[in-house]
């Protein structure tokens, strides 16, 4: 078993750490087309060789009015964020460093709500996520690239075959 003892973000080399209290990682999933082959009676979502837009997305405690100035960026302007944690195993007791990178341009789900005494949340997603890496201890273990395309899941580099075709 495992769990976070502790994560921080950073933007733009500032460190939101003490804000941000979750980060829901994207889901990595293949674009699929349903297919009726023939005479079948059963369809088949096909597996194509793309992927959905990766969504993955923040919390952030508090009112940071810094942060605001990332939301609503114009056409074509991303933001690269940084997740670092620390995750412990419970089996041996080691604790390994996670990075998650993200590059998008993000986008308010949820805005502030003021409630007296309680801290204020702000969820916000991203649009045109083009690039997410998630390491641990330095090893890639997903990444994901717009373009050039670039496609490690689990350590394996799906798209080796197409790229050395395509740039040799």
């Amino acid at each position: 078993m495992r769990h976070v003892h502790g994560f921080t973000t950073r933007v733009d080399s500032k460190d939101y750490g003490e804000n941000t209290t979750s980060v829901k990682l994207p889901e990595i999933k293949a674009k699929t087309q349903e297919s009726h082959n023939g005479a079948t009676d059963l369809g088949l979502n096909n597996s194509m060789m793309a992927l959905e837009p990766l969504e993955p997305m923040v919390t952030i405690d508090g009112i940071e009015q810094d942060m605001a100035k990332y939301f609503a960026l114009p056409p074509g302007q991303r933001v690269r964020f940084m997740f670092i944690g620390a995750v412990i195993n419970h089996t041996d007791g080691v604790t390994d460093r996670h990075v998650i990178i993200i590059e998008g341009a993000p986008k308010q789900e949820s805005a502030e709500e003021w409630k007296r005494g309680e801290t204020n949340e702000t969820e916000f997603g991203f649009n045109d996520v083009r690039y997410y890496k998630r390491s641990i201890n330095g090893e890639t273990i997903d990444e994901i690239q717009h373009y050039p395309p670039k496609r490690i899941i689990g350590g394996v580099d799906f798209l080796r075959g197409v790229n050395n075709a395509l740039y040799g």
